[in-house]
């Protein structure tokens, strides 16, 4: 995985990875353009922190379902974000936060019906 020099930013998943689960650093504050583009493998992605995702950034992927952990929403700022993704993708955030994370999609609002509560 590469991430910018502080870990900050998450610039590429490698698509060839076998892992099944992958979780992000709560360090990391952006997930990139196309930062996941065409990770078939993947299945369950835990997001620790709170992210901007930005355009196309799980373009492709063969995701399930992506974990939000924190209770303060990350943004999604990003356009196509699931892009030729798992149609069955779903986005679980936790219960509290569900109108939160659903008012920080800021362009995509084609996922707003991706979001479940955990």
């Amino acid at each position: 995985v590469l991430y910018s020099k502080h870990r900050k930013t998450l610039y590429t998943y490698p698509k060839a990875k076998l892992a099944t689960a992958f979780t992000v650093d709560s360090a990391v504050t952006e997930i990139a353009y196309r930062a996941f583009y065409g990770a078939k493998n993947i299945e369950t992605l835990t997001i620790a922190g709170v992210v901007t995702v930005r355009d196309q950034a799980f373009e492709g992927v063969g995701i399930k379902t992506i974990k939000f952990t924190n209770t303060t929403a990350s943004t999604f700022a990003g356009r196509n974000i699931f892009l030729g993704a798992n149609a069955e993708i779903k986005i679980s955030v936790p219960n509290s936060s569900l109108g939160a994370f659903k008012s920080n999609v800021l362009i995509d609002y084609s996922i707003i019906d991706k979001f479940v509560g955990a």
